[in-house]
């Protein structure tokens, strides 16, 4: 999550358990990033969309840090309602 030369940002694991499958889940992201978007979220503030938080995450993982969900069961369970 660093580029060489940069000045490392302290990150956070964010664990939990899929719903779907009930194995255990987590996501890496910045501790920065995280307490803004909790923040916003909290408050409504214009952060309160993860996208907008942490835009440099993938959406697989974004979507894994807010639901729990891996990205292959979120296919799986979605591949019929297509």
């Amino acid at each position: 999550m660093s580029e060489p030369g940069r000045l490392q940002r302290p990150t956070v694991v964010v664990e939990g358990v899929c719903p779907l499958c009930g194995l255990p889940s987590a996501v890496t992201c910045y501790a920065d990033e995280l307490a803004v978007w909790r923040h916003h979220k909290e408050t409504g503030g214009p952060l309160r969309h993860i996208q907008y938080a942490m835009p440099e995450m993938k959406p697989e993982d974004r979507e894994t840090l807010m639901t729990g969900i891996h990205p292959a069961c979120w296919d799986d369970f979605f591949k019929d309602r297509e």
